[in-house]
């Protein structure tokens, strides 16, 4: 896989990014009780792009699972599939999927979110779904790739099952098809381990690869691949070591090692017992 070569903005040009964060991550309980609302204000989807401000760590990081899901993609499917994307939010896997899918339908919970998906992928169609209910699940005819992006660290556990619910539903009328998921919050991963050590405990609703790989099973999902990303904590890149850092994580992706520590993990996964 060709990794594009990473370049991060200077940490001093972060600080605007740190001051945001807490308006969408520690606005709420760490039970995340209250996640669909962090993302209903009209200020949420300027302040979740200003996170992927083009030279973060955290633009890189989707630069690296955009590349990876356009390869699987290739690889996966004869013909292009239909996407459909679960929680979208403001539409970046939609648009990083767009070239090799024939069409691309969104859900996500927030208006707001909805709408700067709409002007970032005018193209794709996106519905606006409840938070306590998965919508009915689409019959496109042909072959879906599915997927649900950052949402299971953030969720509560209901959140979480009704998503898996409803990608394991899309598979099963959809043959043929595979779903995504990421857990950008794994437990095993350095950033778990400094935050623990630290001050904060349990990020939000951080998950193991073992608690990961329940939650899809309970839902009759298996796990056939994985794909890991950002290796070494966010904090080193600004740090002395900071292109080593970035050179490590890169290499690390690009070979597919360490993947049960990295701190960012998408699972690719089918239905279970499909070909029996």
């Amino acid at each position: 896989m060709q990794v594009p070569k990473p370049h991060f903005a200077p940490s001093a040009a972060r600080s605007d990014v740190k001051e945001h964060l807490p308006t969408l991550r520690r606005e709420t309980p760490n039970d995340a009780s209250n996640y669909a609302r962090v993302f209903m204000s009209d200020g949420a989807p300027a302040r979740y792009e200003e996170q992927y401000r083009a030279g973060t760590f955290d633009a890189h990081m989707h630069q690296l699972q955009s590349v990876w899901l356009r390869q699987l993609c290739q690889r996966h499917f004869d013909e292009p599939p239909v996407h459909i994307d679960y929680a979208c939010g403001t539409g970046r896997i939609v648009q990083a999927l767009q070239a090799e899918t024939q069409r691309a339908i969104g859900y996500d919970v927030s208006d707001a979110m909805l709408n700067r998906a709409r002007r970032r992928c005018p193209d794709a169609e996106f519905i606006r779904v409840a938070n306590d209910a998965p919508p009915d699940p689409p019959l496109v005819g042909c072959a879906v790739i599915a997927t649900m992006y950052r949402l299971i660290l953030d969720a509560d556990q209901p959140t979480r099952d009704t998503g898996c619910s409803f990608l394991a539903e899309v598979l099963r009328r959809n043959p043929g098809s595979i779903a995504i998921v990421n857990n950008h919050g794994n437990t095993r991963s350095l950033r778990h381990f400094a935050r623990y050590k630290g001050r904060q405990g349990r990020w939000v609703s951080e998950l193991s690869d073992a608690e990961a790989r329940r939650l899809f099973a309970r839902h009759g999902l298996e796990v056939v691949d994985w794909f890991g990303i950002g290796h070494l904590p966010q904090s080193l890149y600004g740090s002395a070591i900071g292109r080593g850092a970035r050179w490590l994580n890169s290499y690390l992706a690009r070979r597919q090692l360490l993947t049960s520590v990295a701190i960012d993990i998408s699972y690719v996964l089918a239905i279970e017992h499909a070909d029996s």
